[in-house]
C-alpha cells in the first residue's frame, strides 16, 4: 500500500480524510454527510458514497492517495445513500445493505432519488443499483484481515438503518442513525422507534464514532451526543402530540415546536431547514400514519400548509 498522509482535503467539495485506525478512514464534509473507507490488499470497502457521482469521484481521488486498489464493496448505512450514479462511479461489484433498505429502494428509489432534497434534479443520472448483499439483523464480514460487523439495531432515520463496527479497532460508523450537532432528518423515519434504537446503540462501545453528520465522537463524548439526539426526538414528539390531542393542525404544531426547540437546538446545522419535515412526520406518526415517500408534490403541499407561519 502507498504511504498514508495524515489528512487530505478535496477543496471543491470540502471533503476531508481523517485517519481512525490503521488503514481505516473517515471522510468528513463540513455541514454535510460523512462517509468512510477501509483499505486492504483485497481492495477498498467504501462506507456510503457521496450524494452525486462527481462528489463520489472526488472522494475516490482522495482514496487513491491511500490505495490504488479498486473499490470492491460499498456499504450503505441507509437507503438515502443509494444514488445510482454515485454507486456506479465507484465501480464496486458488491453493494451491501440492510434487507428493508433494499426493499424500500426497490419500491420507491427510482422516483425518490431522481431529485435532491429540495426537489431539483441532481444532474448525472444512472439506473438505481440495489444492494446485492443483504442482511436482516447482523452480518459479519471477514475481509482484508479484519472482522467487520454490520448491524441493524432497529428503525430510526429510515426503515433500514445499519451501522458498521470494527470490534478490534473500536471504530463505529453510525450513518444518520446518530448525528452530532446536526438536526436529525425524520421525514420518512420512525420517531418512537428511533428513540428505542438509540438506547440499543448505547451498548455499541466505540473509541471513535463517525456519525452520519457532524464531528467524530470520542468515547467520552458518546453519551452526551446520544442524549442530545434522543432529547431532540423526545421534545419534538411530545410537543407535536400535545397539538394533535388539542385538535390543532400542522401549522400550529410547527409553530409550537419552533418555539420549544429553538432555545436548545437552533445552533444545530439544518435546524430551520429540516424542522418542517420533522414536524410533518411527527404529526403523521402521532395520528397513526406510516412514513411516506417525499415527492416534490408533498414538499409543495407542506410549504402551502405552513405558509401562515412565515407571514
Amino acid at each position: 500500500m502507498p504511504s498514508t498522509p495524515d489528512r487530505l482535503t478535496a477543496n471543491r467539495f470540502d471533503l476531508r480524510v481523517e485517519p481512525l485506525a490503521p488503514h481505516v478512514y473517515a471522510v468528513l464534509a463540513e455541514g454535510r454527510a460523512n462517509s468512510g473507507f477501509i483499505v486492504s490488499d483485497e481492495g477498498v470497502l467504501l462506507i456510503d458514497p457521496r450524494p452525486s457521482a462527481d462528489e463520489t469521484r472526488a472522494m475516490l481521488g482522495l482514496i487513491r492517495e491511500f490505495s490504488a486498489a479498486p473499490v470492491t464493496h460499498v456499504f450503505l448505512t441507509h437507503s438515502h445513500r443509494a444514488t445510482g450514479a454515485a454507486i456506479a462511479a465507484t465501480g464496486a461489484p458488491n453493494v451491501v445493505g440492510q434487507i428493508r433498505a433494499r426493499q424500500w429502494l426497490a419500491d420507491y428509489g427510482e422516483d425518490n432519488l431522481e431529485h435532491s432534497f429540495d426537489g431539483t434534479l441532481t444532474g448525472e443520472r444512472a439506473p438505481l443499483t440495489l444492494p446485492n448483499v443483504v442482511f436482516d439483523r447482523e452480518l459479519t464480514l471477514y475481509w482484508g484481515g479484519r472482522e467487520i460487523l454490520l448491524m441493524h439495531l432497529g428503525r430510526g432515520h429510515t426503515v433500514g438503518d445499519a451501522i458498521l463496527a470494527l470490534p478490534d479497532e473500536g471504530v463505529v460508523f453510525g450513518g444518520d442513525l446518530i448525528v452530532n450537532r446536526h438536526t436529525p432528518f425524520l421525514g420518512d423515519g420512525y420517531l418512537d422507534q428511533w428513540t428505542a434504537t438509540l438506547e440499543r446503540f448505547r451498548n455499541v462501545r466505540a473509541k471513535r464514532l463517525v456519525p452520519g453528520r457532524g464531528p467524530i465522537v470520542a468515547a467520552a463524548e458518546a453519551k452526551q451526543v446520544i442524549d442530545a439526539h434522543s432529547e431532540y426526538l423526545g421534545i419534538l414528539r411530545e410537543t407535536v402530540a400535545e397539538q394533535v390531542e388539542a385538535g390543532r393542525g400542522i401549522a400550529d404544531a410547527y409553530g409550537r415546536a419552533l418555539e420549544i426547540l429553538t432555545p436548545f437546538f437552533s445552533d444545530w446545522v439544518g435546524f430551520e431547514r429540516l424542522l418542517p419535515f420533522n414536524v410533518a412526520r411527527a404529526f403523521e406518526e402521532v395520528r397513526g400514519s406510516h412514513p411516506r415517500q417525499w415527492t416534490v408534490d408533498r414538499r409543495l403541499e407542506l410549504i402551502e400548509a405552513l405558509a401562515s407561519c412565515y407571514e
